[in-house]
């Protein structure tokens, strides 16, 4: 049941978050867009700051229920203010589902994030390749069905206009290169240097509170000088952490990790509130839920593919390097180098090899060595994981940083700026950029990416 519930809060979320980049599309004029763009940026790092620290306090004050059950009167009272607040729609249309669509694009990602995340443990074989070519054969079928349909799920002709791709790239690079530091340099900071939860969870706050400054920052330099400046810059900062973060040691201490945190939050809470205005701005008002619901999906779709590309870069340069690095005394005696190279300590070296492994790794070996041998082998293995971890980890945040850095270049093609006096976004009737160059937008879009009322019309902007 709980697992049901969670699916079904994860599909209404899903329903939730689009719709709410939309209201903000249409209500805002066009020229205030990056503000209100940052403020959404600031609620949501406030929400990734407070979410896991209320979550925990409650747990300790009451139980996990009751996580659960604090969320029904924000929600009711959710309802009662987008009740009385959000304006209704005057003209809507009711599509049919894409369900072709919808079938081929889930499955097809699932097939490359299966097998992406099996190369961790599997390298590139039969049962990583296999999921992996069939869930991009389906994403091509994707792509033609979208092509073809009269109402399609992600409407093609979106992707015409330069602002909108680019928007939609930069959003999904900039979440693959945050999670990779969110998720395998807390490996780092707790496995590797052993900070506690609690200096982990402090240390992180340079990332997330940094992330709330800028967003506000960068909602206020898109409408003073353009989405462009505000994508750069943040390109820029991202790129300049992910090369710090190459030189991080065994010795590496938190305040020296510290900076460089402090830019990844910079980095993303420019990029994600002026690249949301990119892609919304380039994309007339009546289209705005398919749009948001472009930019959630690529939001989610870089946030899952950077820990599984990321993931599986570390894991092959763990695999490779790993007995390598071993020293002879320890590959010599075949029990111990049985236990060195068995699965589960393979396993434990792509997470940075932490105090339980290495607890682990001693009883295994106290089963096979003298008590006089066993901290010496177990201290030689740890040395040899931590070395090829963070080997792996300088691999990452390389990538990453050249990631980045293409970010920056791209971010520079980009067209959009607000005009600097606009009407409301929802009365607005100035023409947009064509999606294919040659001419203005019809104002007859259909906000849920329908067809327009007269197909005489020209192209609609995106």
């Amino acid at each position: 049941m709980l697992v049901i519930a969670r699916v079904l809060q994860g599909v209404f979320a899903a329903m939730l978050v689009p719709a709410g980049l939309a209201v903000i599309r249409q209500t805002f004029p066009e020229a205030r867009l990056g503000v209100a763009f940052g403020i959404y940026g600031m609620v949501s790092s406030l929400a990734l700051i407070g979410g896991p620290l209320v979550g925990g306090l409650i747990v300790q004050a009451a139980s996990w229920h009751w996580v659960f059950f604090i969320n029904v009167p924000v929600a009711a009272a959710s309802i009662l203010i987008g009740i009385f607040t959000i304006p209704r729609a005057t003209e809507t249309t009711n599509p049919p589902w894409d369900i072709p669509g919808a079938l081929t694009f889930t499955l097809g990602l699932v097939g490359i994030i299966w097998g992406i995340q099996g190369v961790q443990t599997s390298g590139w074989s039969a049962p990583t390749l296999i999921p992996t070519i069939a869930g991009a054969v389906l994403i091509v079928l994707f792509l033609v069905i979208e092509s073809r349909v009269k109402h399609p799920m992600v409407p093609l002709d979106f992707f015409r206009n330069r602002t909108f791709s680019i928007g939609v790239g930069l959003l999904v690079a900039a979440m693959a290169a945050f999670y990779a530091v969110a998720f395998y340099l807390l490996l780092f900071l707790q496995n590797v240097i052993e900070l506690d939860a609690a200096q982990t969870g402090l240390i992180t706050l340079c990332m997330t509170g940094a992330s709330v400054v800028a967003s506000l920052a960068a909602g206020a330099i898109s409408d003073k000088f353009g989405v462009r400046v505000t994508l750069f810059i943040g390109s820029a900062a991202l790129a300049t952490a992910m090369f710090l973060l190459t030189t991080i040691s065994g010795t590496s201490t938190a305040g020296s990790v510290a900076p460089a945190l402090v830019l990844v939050g910079i980095g993303v809470g420019f990029i994600t509130p002026a690249a949301t205005q990119a892609i919304l701005g380039a994309t007339p008002p009546e289209r705005a839920g398919v749009a948001s619901g472009i930019q959630q999906s690529g939001q989610q779709l870089g946030s899952t593919m950077g820990i599984a590309v990321f993931g599986s870069i570390l894991a092959t340069i763990i695999g490779a390097q790993f007995l390598t690095q071993l020293p002879g005394a320890v590959t010599e005696d075949p029990a111990v180098a049985q236990i060195a190279e068995s699965d589960t300590v393979s396993q434990n070296v792509s997470t940075g090899f932490g105090p339980a492994a290495q607890q682990h790794l001693e009883s295994a070996l106290g089963e096979t060595l003298p008590a006089n041998q066993v901290t010496p082998a177990a201290t030689s293995i740890t040395e040899a994981a931590h070395t090829v971890f963070i080997s792996g980890l300088h691999t990452v945040f390389l990538v990453a940083g050249g990631l980045a850095v293409l970010c920056a270049l791209l971010a520079l093609l980009v067209n959009y700026r607000p005009p600097r006096n606009a009407e409301p976004a929802a009365a607005d009737t100035s023409p947009h950029e064509p999606l294919d160059g040659s001419g203005p937008a019809s104002p007859t879009a259909d906000v849920t990416g329908g067809t327009p009322a007269s197909p005489k019309r020209g192209p609609e902007s995106a």
